[in-house]
């Protein structure tokens, strides 16, 4: 028997959407084999807690941004937003690697001090195909102390392990108790994590149908995106669906959205 089409029903609470994938987040870094928050990063070393102790991690460290539920409190506008301009380039082995020139200005609603910002840089991510994907790295520093209501120009450069022409980027803040601030731009960090997804769907994807070929198997989720909402948005209290309509190549084809009249929220359900 082979299915043209179905209908999936999808139901979303506020908890659900209360932590809106990627965001929020707090950044985590690799310490002895265990993924450790991030508690503050001097110049471009983060440290951590253990036993109560500050431990400075100089190495070349290994970062992982990790749901939680909620955002700080804060608000930071980042404005004239600019990024990955090639900078000094370098061929080694083969390997094209270079630098990077990262400038902004941040506007925060209340004074933030003690907050650290992570830069994540990417190349070779083709969001139509998904063909290539040359990797990330990901860059962290301190923040300058933003005043309520003030510019702040952040202007700087970093050396890149790898470099390629097609290099892209986003950004995340973090208040002094490293929580994710919320700024005007969630959406970079959002596209970029949703390429994650569908990239190890599309890798896993030929082994999942050469395993179960020529057999019926009921439908069932591989990767769980969720809606971003955007800063202002107002959770639903009571459930929304989304009624889909996927065909038998998997693509969902429509989407019905009932339960809210918020038409932010309705979008991003139906972009997630």
């Amino acid at each position: 028997m082979r299915f043209v089409s179905t209908l999936l029903l999808v139901s979303f609470t506020a908890a659900l959407l209360h932590g809106a994938g990627p965001h929020p987040t707090v950044l985590t870094v690799k310490y002895k084999d265990k993924m450790v928050p991030v508690a503050k990063v001097i110049g471009t070393d983060p440290v951590v807690m253990i036993d109560g102790k500050e431990k400075r991690i100089r190495q070349r460290p290994f970062f992982l941004p990790e749901r939680v539920e909620d955002y700080s409190k804060e608000y930071v506008e980042i404005t004239d937003l600019k990024g990955g301009e090639r900078g000094n380039f370098v061929v080694t082995n083969g390997t094209a690697s270079g630098s990077a020139q990262f400038m902004a200005v941040f506007t925060s609603k209340r004074l933030v001090k003690g907050g650290y910002m992570l830069v994540g840089f990417f190349g070779g991510l083709d969001l139509e195909d998904m063909t290539t994907f040359t990797g990330a790295e990901y860059v962290v520093r301190d923040l300058p102390v933003l005043p309520a209501g003030e510019p702040v120009k952040i202007d700087f450069s970093t050396v890149l392990a790898y470099y390629d022409h097609s290099l892209r980027h986003y950004i995340q803040l973090f208040d002094a108790e490293g929580r994710e601030i919320p700024t005007n731009n969630l959406d970079l960090a959002w596209d970029y994590y949703a390429f994650l997804d569908r990239f190890q769907l599309k890798r896993t994807l030929p082994s999942y149908l050469q395993k179960f070929a020529g057999t019926d198997h009921d439908a069932f989720p591989v990767i769980h995106p969720k809606p971003l909402l955007k800063y202002g948005t107002v959770p639903p209290t009571t459930p929304v669906t989304a009624l889909m309509t996927v065909g038998s190549d998997g693509k969902v084809t429509e989407v019905v959205i009932s339960g809210t009249s918020e038409p932010e929220l309705s979008a991003s359900i139906e972009r997630a």
